[in-house]
């Protein structure tokens, strides 16, 4: 489980990042997903939270980037495929 970290940030952690390290972000994300084995797949979902009991303020009202993926393979072939 990832920990809650109460912040006081003043600027939104989207808008932290330069354009240029947004667009290498993008370039590294999009190259992978165009370099990975067909056993692998990925997806990356821009969500807006509600301000709703449970939700950690600092993830409320803003987007939330989640990138998760998954590998089908068998168990002899686990170790090779992940890598």
């Amino acid at each position: 489980m990832a920990a809650i970290v109460e912040t006081t940030r003043s600027v939104p952690w989207w808008k932290e990042p330069t354009k240029d390290q947004w667009m290498a972000w993008w370039a590294g994300w999009l190259g992978w997903t165009l370099d990975a084995p067909d056993e692998v797949t990925t997806s990356l979902r821009v969500l807006n939270l509600p301000p709703l009991p449970g939700v950690p303020p600092a993830l409320a009202g803003g987007p939330v980037i989640c990138v998760d993926g998954a590998v089908l393979c068998s168990d002899d072939d686990r170790e090779t495929t992940a890598r």
